[in-house]
């Protein structure tokens, strides 16, 4: 499975007609604002899918058949296991308890971090902290739905390099994990002190086994950043800084850029060299103030380039109320979050927030197909604790009206007669129940 191409620093892009005016459908929402999360489908090791803290997933997997969400039970061990859902309905099909040589995978803390490289390959791993617990192992999965893992490698930040203050959460992979078919980039993000970032990545030739320091070329494993953009709400990316690389399979190329993004932080692009290379304005980023946005991607349609990124407010609101949406913004002609227009926020009520703790990473996986002569992107957006949505996006004419909407499970939005949004509809009270594409007079309960 090939991952859809993505670029963030493209010199030029012609305007495609159609990409002037797209239609988000929801395809199928499963959270814990609207009860769409069924604990009940699940073996008690599972909780921590819904409740938080350490057993919870911070990300999501989207392969070809399944969203996978890892997760750690609640042993001594912390062993690792993988919740497995269908993507094209959300639903639940089975966990599975992770193994390799034989024996229960165990997370060192949590289970931080899942994704897929650019081969399709499922890899996983845990936290990777200061010099005193420095190790951070990484696998990926040779056989999914068996659970069979097979380690990368476990690897150590250099003493030289190494930081009492650092904590990586989150790592990207680009290339192939495995080193068969591509050379292989893994790279993470975290503050330290308040006054930086820093960057750890390595990688390693296809076919190889020496993983060697990837940044400042070639000469470092980690990399402090210091320039975080003058945009006047950057206050440091924050403990759960989240890391995604801009997609290149030129092996020249391969993650040289990549997205940072983190609590309170705006998303913000940057080379190797840790310098600054796109950012939004300010004044038209539609996040407010004090966002926490942990996640983004890209996607292309036509030769449009878009944004897809995290907004989950952090203010004074309950953690449940807090609304965790999906903000869409076309680039700019030159192909830059510069300059980039929003195309909608999804859902407008939110999805809810970290219910045991403040903001935390969203997963945004974008994939790109052609359907019917036209390119429609199908977004999957995971937010820990909460549970995930799965949309299409693509111009009015390109078979959206042919969707079938989980309409069951969409997110419900209320409204008085008077067509005002009423958050917490009074029980009794006659109110209109918008629930995806379907509105319909009730009485709340």
């Amino acid at each position: 499975m090939k991952k859809l191409l993505l670029f963030a620093a493209a010199a030029s892009l012609v305007s495609a007609s159609f990409a002037q005016d797209i239609t988000v459908t929801t395809q199928w929402a499963k959270t814990r604002v609207n009860g769409g999360w069924s604990t009940t489908a699940l073996p008690a090791e599972a909780s921590g899918l819904f409740t938080g803290g350490n057993l919870t997933s911070r990300t999501a997997a989207v392969t070809d058949k399944y969203v996978v969400v890892g997760f750690s039970d609640n042993t001594e061990n912390y062993n690792v296991f993988l919740a497995l859902f269908d993507k094209e309905t959300g639903n639940h099909v089975k966990n599975v308890a992770v193994t390799c040589d034989g024996a229960q995978v165990a997370a060192q803390w949590a289970m931080a971090c899942i994704g897929t490289d650019y081969a399709g390959h499922v890899y996983f791993g845990n936290l990777f902290l200061d010099e005193s617990k420095s190790v951070r192992p990484i696998y990926y999965l040779s056989d999914l739905e068996a659970g069979t893992a097979v380690k990368v490698g476990d690897f150590t930040v250099p003493a030289d390099e190494a930081s009492a203050s650092v904590r990586h959460d989150y790592f990207d992979v680009a290339g192939d994990i495995t080193r068969e078919t591509a050379p292989c980039v893994i790279m993470s993000a975290s503050c330290s002190g308040g006054e930086q970032a820093v960057i750890w990545g390595i990688q390693c030739q296809q076919g190889g086994t020496e993983w060697t320091g990837k940044m400042a070329g070639g000469d470092y494993c980690t990399l402090p950043i210091t320039d975080l953009g003058d945009d006047g709400k950057t206050v440091i990316f924050g403990g759960s800084t989240v890391l995604k690389m801009v997609y290149n399979e030129d092996p020249e190329q391969m993650g040289s850029l990549f997205y940072v993004d983190g609590q309170n932080t705006a998303p913000l692009l940057y080379d190797t060299d840790g310098i600054l290379q796109d950012k939004l304005d300010p004044a038209a980023d539609p996040c407010p103030e004090q966002v926490g946005s942990n996640g983004i991607n890209d996607f292309t349609l036509g030769n449009d380039l878009y944004f897809a990124y995290a907004c989950q407010q952090n203010d004074t609101r309950t953690y449940a109320e807090r609304l965790g949406r999906l903000m869409i913004t076309k680039a700019s002609a030159e192909g830059k979050m510069a300059g980039s227009t929003l195309v909608g926020k999804y859902p407008e009520e939110g999805l809810g927030g970290f219910f045991n703790s403040g903001v935390w990473n969203h997963t945004i996986e974008p994939e790109v197909v052609e359907e019917n002569g036209n390119q429609v992107c199908y977004l999957t957006h995971f937010i820990v604790a909460n549970g995930m949505t799965r949309y299409r996006i693509g111009a009015p004419d390109a078979g959206v009206d042919n969707i079938v909407v989980d309409e069951e499970n969409a997110p419900a939005v209320y409204y008085n007669l008077q067509g005002v949004q009423v958050t917490n509809p009074e029980a009794g009270q006659l109110v209109i129940k918008k629930q995806g594409k379907t509105a319909k007079k009730v009485l709340a309960l």
